[in-house]
This record gives structure tokens, sequence and C-alpha cells, in this order.
């Protein structure tokens, strides 16, 4: 016999249509619903995609992270002669992310337990995508450092959220 457990946890219950009213009393007044379960758009009909996939794309994510560190570190002199940055504004280029991924760690790991770990991980991806794109045209050392935050706080959310959906 199956466990109608599961599949109850990952049904939608919407309302069709009141069948009587009740009259008010002690315990109320209202209306009485038939219900009806359908699968929610959670993906509840779908088989689960092959682990090697899902390792894969959680390993990626890390992956970008920690890419994206060495990558402007070695960039860092190619960076000072495009955008005629200061040294000052090239430490704050490295620290800026540094200094958001440290302090949003924490909270990037209860907002995926909150909302959930697949919608936390794909947020993560879409701001740290947006962020590059966004340091890729940056046309000064201000703008870079900002957006260097932005790409932070996608990057924060990738490392927790892989790890606990791994784990």
């Amino acid at each position: 016999r199956r466990n109608a457990w599961a599949d109850l946890t990952a049904l939608h219950i919407r309302c069709l249509a009141p069948v009587m009213h009740v009259t008010p009393g002690r315990r109320g007044g209202g209306y009485v619903f038939r219900m009806a379960a359908s699968p929610s758009a959670t993906g509840a009909g779908y088989p689960p995609p092959p682990p090697l996939v899902t390792l894969l794309a959680l390993t990626m994510g890390v992956f970008l992270v920690t890419l994206n560190v060495t990558v402007v570190t070695v960039a860092l002199p190619d960076i000072q002669r495009s955008l005629s940055a200061r040294p000052d504004e090239l430490e704050w280029v490295i620290d800026a992310y540094n200094l958001v991924g440290a302090s949003l760690l924490l909270s990037a790991g209860f907002f995926a337990d909150r909302f959930g770990r697949k919608r936390a991980l794909l947020t993560g991806y879409t701001i740290f995508s947006g962020g590059a794109l966004l340091c890729a045209a940056a046309p000064s050392a201000g703008w870079l450092i900002l957006f260097r935050v932005i790409q932070a706080v996608g990057g924060t959310a990738l490392t927790p959220t892989s790890l606990s959906i791994v784990a």
C-alpha cells in the first residue's frame, strides 16, 4: 500500500463552488465548500532531474563564486588601466565583494530555509549573473564597486544553498 501522505503534501487545494449555506448559530455561519485537489505547480507530477545534473548545477555555483574572486585578483592591473582606478578603489573592488559575502552568509541560509532552497539557488544564480554583466559594463571604478556588491549578494545565496541541497 502506498503512503498517501507524500501525495497529499504535493497537492494544491482549490475551491470549486459553495455547496450549502450554514445558518448563523453559536458557532457562526458561512459556507461549506466542496474541495478538489490537483497537482500544484511545484512539479509534483514530474520526475526529479538525474542526480548528476543536480550535482553539476550545485557544484557550478560554488565554483563560479570561487573563480570570481580569483579572476578579479588577476585582472586588477587591467581594471586599473581601463577604468583609471586609484589603488584604494582597487582594494574596494575586492573588499566590497568579500565584505558583503561574509556579512550575508548566515542570512542567505535562513532565507533558503524559509523560502525554499531551489528558489534561493535560482535567485542567487540570477542576481550573480546580472551582477557579472553589470560589472563587465561598468563605466568607472565606483560603478564597478557597486556592481560587485550586487554580484556578491547573488554569490552569497549560492554557497550555503548549494551545500544544504547536497547534504
